[in-house]
């Protein structure tokens, strides 16, 4: 392997790691709020979040990604 390809491969490492930790904070506090209202029972933000734990965990995950990248 050429050193070029290196020092490429080493900046898109750390590009990587910049949008996982940037993904599981967002994931993280998304999580937290979705929580508290199910916890709290908020009257309209419950089943806003009931309804989107339902249907991540009822589908498959390559139809969610054909979902997110094509749209409905």
């Amino acid at each position: 392997m050429n050193e070029q390809h290196v020092w490429q491969m080493l900046d898109g490492l750390g590009t990587s790691l910049q949008l996982t930790a940037a993904s599981l904070a967002v994931g993280c506090i998304l999580a937290l709020l979705m929580t508290l209202t199910l916890i709290l029972r908020t009257p309209g933000l419950h089943w806003v979040s009931r309804g989107i734990i339902t249907l991540f965990t009822g589908t498959p995950l390559l139809v969610q990604i054909f979902l997110v990248y094509y749209g409905p």
